[in-house]
């Protein structure tokens, strides 16, 4: 194992296509341990890639009425929603798809439960 950069490093700007595989090759020990030690680097978003984010995860209106009926009765059927809300199922099939996507949402079928975060 390679214990710093000077071992396996190669400058790339001069760097033949053989000498950059063969440094890629030599590190992928180090990418390895890495990826083993789980290690995890934060990086800032910026203020749109915020916004971004956001908006990926908030629910829409109706998305969250279905949201709520299903907190509030975790047995309710995708039928008795679209019953309420005057959708068809297939709308409300949809509104899971994308609740499922923002939100951790589950429907146990051997239970005939609603699984929530």
């Amino acid at each position: 194992m390679c214990s710093n950069k000077e071992e396996v490093g190669v400058d790339l700007g001069n760097a033949t296509t053989d000498e950059v595989a063969q440094a890629a090759w030599m590190n992928r020990e180090q990418i390895k341990e890495l990826f083993d030690a789980k290690l995890i680097i934060a990086i800032p978003l910026t203020k749109e890639a915020v916004k971004q984010v956001e908006m990926e995860t908030e629910l829409t209106e109706r998305e969250q009425l279905v949201y709520d009926m299903i907190c509030e009765n975790q047995k309710m059927s995708v039928d008795d929603i679209a019953a309420k809300l005057d959708v068809t199922r297939r709308t409300v099939l949809r509104d899971v798809q994308e609740i499922k996507k923002k939100v951790f949402l589950m429907y146990d079928k051997k239970e005939g439960l609603w699984k929530l975060k």
